[in-house]
């Protein structure tokens, strides 16, 4: 069995100023969410939905 990787690039569109992260994920074929780590999510001033 194989581990896919992807990667990414995370941004706020509310928030211009701020660089955007980018990253490589581990996916999970089954998964219905995306959980974002709190540093990143605190860097990039993103709000829980």
């Amino acid at each position: 069995m194989e581990f896919v990787y992807a990667d990414l690039e995370i941004a706020n569109p509310a928030h211009d100023e701020l660089t955007s992260i980018k990253a490589r994920a581990l996916v999970d074929t089954g998964a219905l969410f995306l959980c974002i780590p709190a540093h990143i999510a605190t860097h990039l001033k993103l709000k829980e939905f």
